[in-house]
């Protein structure tokens, strides 16, 4: 699933680009924020592989100061960037939106179609896009390892889940803190076999009770489940 990350002040323009990523660039997750405040929070805990940032945002924010902060962080270095702005710059200013870490620049007005184009490219060049799965993910305070299958969440130790369910909570915490579809987890949690829809709803009701005390899971209606930290 692709997970694309937008920092715009204007709501107008950031919700144009949301809708128009999420039809034309299948099982896309789209995350959006409405200044650069918690850009590197959000993009360490929601990892993806294309942000598109607008160069000037309100309160003194920059794309400058977002773009060094997120290539020399080494979790978000290898994330495209497009860079979109009203304003029209010069050569130099290009160049130095490449310096902080810019992928590519996209001048206000443009066409939808070429933004989708933009960010297929960007999603295809993306290190992180075309790099294997590794054995471990962290998120929401949980800490997992796909080889024994155990769910680490600090003080609170260490469970090991059977392989549905683990596969079912690796889905769930790599798309933190985004909803994960009931036909996303058909697609990739049960990939040998025809699964009826009401199943997934069955084996979430397990994984909720293997994760009790350790994190909660959200049904999130016409979206499909988001997991939660626990409180």
């Amino acid at each position: 699933m692709p997970r694309i990350l937008i920092v715009d002040d204007d709501a107008s323009i950031a919700e144009l680009v949301q809708r128009t990523l999420s039809k034309s660039i299948p099982d896309c997750s789209v995350c959006v924020l409405r200044s650069g405040k918690k850009v590197l929070a959000t993009a360490l805990a929601y990892r993806p592989q294309l942000m598109i940032l607008d160069w000037v945002l309100g309160r003194g924010e920059t794309g400058a100061s977002i773009c060094r902060a997120l290539k020399s962080n080494r979790a978000t270095k290898d994330a495209a960037i497009l860079v979109i702005t009203g304003q029209r710059l010069s050569e130099n200013d290009r160049m130095k939106s490449i310096a902080f870490g810019a992928d590519a620049y996209l001048p206000k007005p443009f066409t939808l179609k070429r933004l989708v184009g933009h960010a297929k490219a960007l999603l295809r060049r993306s290190a992180i896009t075309n790099r294997p799965s590794g054995g471990t993910l962290e998120a929401a305070g949980l800490a997992l390892n796909r080889r024994k299958r155990d769910v680490c969440a600090g003080e609170s130790g260490v469970r090991r889940l059977p392989p549905r369910l683990f596969n079912l909570l690796w889905l769930l915490v790599k798309h933190y803190p985004q909803p994960v579809s009931a036909r996303y987890f058909l697609r990739y949690a049960w990939p040998s076999g025809p699964v009826r829809d009401n199943e997934v709803a069955v084996e979430i009701s397990r994984l909720k009770h293997a994760l009790e005390g350790l994190c909660s899971i959200e049904t999130v209606p016409g979206a499909g489940y988001r997991l939660a930290r626990r409180s």
